[in-house]
């Protein structure tokens, strides 16, 4: 199953509103979706296009809208192993626990996404399919108490600063972990054979001695925590104080690790889900002492339930494939453009894209440029189009939508800010497009991307204009509502400091044919300008 819905209810603050759900059912056409008829205007085709590669490296992960959790194996990129890290915090202040405190249980839930496929109507359970997993094989889960104090702010900015945690921290936070396993249930389903399943979650009562479903609730992870750990932490000695608030609290309990490895019955393969850990609790039912009744000290059950809605990072461990790290590392030419273009997610790659050629003239305007602007030509409709590689990406899971962007200013082109109703959330914006074209077909393959940018190209036509032709980045990408960026640990240029969250959020990724004179006619980008010349 690919990661075809992704964050399909997520909101968020700051300019993020929802991440783009995409089922794997997305089959459309983009041809059928966003009309092409441009018949009646001239075209422009001939304009120089230069793409290529640009391998990221660490990027911060720190409190990203969601989280990566598990091992994915692409056959065309390697395998990526993703950990999380996370704060834990209270419910509320200065928590009145009672007296005698016992666990009882205490139980992890982490929800899924998930989409309601059918309901039986004589039992009333459902069927679920899960819409942000990529594989289905086992994978080894353990869950760890952190000791790594994550801080809200950065010293070495005067504390004026968030602090950022980055990707590639994988061995410092697993330095800092309790060796503890905390999910250490005898079911090997909670530990060693982990799945992320798409069950409904039961609870049952016993009504006039028959058992029967009390609730019903959608798949999450659920697992089982070691209750002796819990009663130390929050009851024990030591936890005197340490309730007041999240302050002390975060300090005192610093966290949880969760950390996936290959299981035994799957070592070359694997799963991974997207996961919005903030949504995370932790429910710890213990007993208490109550009212005494005849000398007896009644037992009375309560709950605590901690939230993973802290401070929270991901961070992973790749082992790229020898292909794409020479095609996005040293088969690289800035010059000339690449033969293939290599998106991929997470702590992976882009492209950079230059329009019109050189500036010959050194008059701050490209000369091909320059020559259009002396046309006057009125532009009607302008687009890029990208051509998948199908042979290379064969049948490795593709990402349905890659995002657009002005690379020196790290914003949206103006044809983004063009938004039109849309029943689907997925067609969200577009016009502006950038989703993926595929075969008819339910298991069609992509054909290729076209990201509408009439507007870009409008503005750099003009006479008169004072727009600069700013180099593009292109990424992968599920949430196109999310245009806030994730930085960089190391910049790579004073252009590329840091790259949009949505591609690191994103696990896939793609190959599209560039521009170059190896790559066949039909098969090459091409930016088309749709025009109608002045009277």
């Amino acid at each position: 199953m690919n990661f075809n819905s992704l964050f399909k209810t997520v909101v968020f603050a700051s300019a993020v509103s929802l991440f783009v759900s995409c089922d794997k059912d997305f089959n459309e056409i983009g041809s059928e979706i966003v009309g092409d008829d441009n018949f009646g205007f001239e075209k422009y085709s001939d304009a120089s296009v230069v793409l290529y590669n640009q391998k990221i490296g660490p990027v911060a992960t720190n409190n990203l809208p969601l989280n990566k959790l598990g091992i994915y194996n692409s056959p065309v990129f390697g395998k990526t192993t993703a950990n999380i890290i996370t704060q834990v915090t209270l419910p509320a202040l200065n928590l009145n626990i009672g007296t005698n405190p016992e666990v009882v249980s205490v139980e992890l839930s982490i929800p899924y996404f998930s989409t309601k496929k059918s309901t039986d109507a004589t039992t009333g359970n459902s069927i679920y399919q899960l819409d942000s997993i990529q594989g289905t094989s086992k994978i080894k889960l353990e869950v760890f108490e952190s000791t790594f104090y994550m801080k809200d702010l950065d010293p070495s900015s005067g504390f004026q600063k968030g602090q950022k945690y980055y990707s590639n921290q994988a061995a410092e936070f697993d330095a800092a972990k309790n060796p503890t396993l905390l999910n250490d249930a005898i079911a090997d389903s909670q530990n060693d054979e982990f799945v992320f399943s798409p069950a409904e979650i039961l609870t049952y009562k016993t009504v006039d001695g028959v058992e029967v479903v009390d609730t019903r609730s959608k798949p999450a992870m659920q697992l089982n925590l070691n209750k002796t750990f819990f009663q130390n932490k929050l009851f024990g000695a030591g936890a005197a104080g340490k309730l007041i608030n999240n302050n002390v609290f975060k300090e005192y309990f610093r966290g949880l690790y969760f950390k996936a490895s290959p299981a035994a019955s799957a070592s070359n393969s694997g799963s991974m889900a997207l996961l919005e850990m903030a949504k995370g609790t932790i429910k710890v039912t213990y007993k208490q002492d109550g009212a005494t009744t005849n000398g007896v000290v009644e037992r009375v059950e309560k709950t605590l339930e901690l939230k993973l809605n802290g401070n929270i990072a991901n961070v992973y461990n790749y082992e790229n494939n020898a292909t794409y790290i020479a095609n996005t590392t040293v088969n690289v030419n800035p010059i000339t453009g690449d033969d293939r273009l290599y998106l991929n997610g997470g702590e992976g790659s882009m492209a950079v894209i230059n329009l019109f050629g050189p500036d010959a003239n050194n008059d701050g305007v490209a000369d091909e440029l320059a020559e259009l602007r002396s046309k006057g030509w009125l532009v009607n409709d302008a687009s890029l189009t990208f051509y998948i590689d199908k042979a290379t990406m064969a049948t490795t899971p593709e990402p349905n939508r890659v995002y657009l962007y002005d690379l020196k200013n790290k914003r949206p082109l103006p044809d983004y800010y063009n938004i039109e109703a849309s029943i689907n959330s997925k067609f969200k914006r577009r016009v502006h497009g950038g989703i993926i074209t595929k075969e008819a077909g339910a298991d069609g393959r992509g054909v290729y991307y076209k990201v509408r940018i009439t507007n870009h190209i409008r503005s750099l036509m003009k006479a008169s204009s004072d727009s600069t032709n700013v180099p593009l980045g292109l990424v992968v990408t599920e949430g196109i509502d999310i245009i806030v960026n994730s930085g960089l640990k190391t910049a790579i240029s004073p252009q590329i400091k840091e790259v949009p969250t949505a591609s690191v959020i994103n696990p896939l990724g793609t190959v599209l044919f560039g521009n170059t004179v190896n790559v066949p006619q039909d098969k090459k980008v091409k930016l088309e300008i749709y025009y109608t010349k002045p009277n």
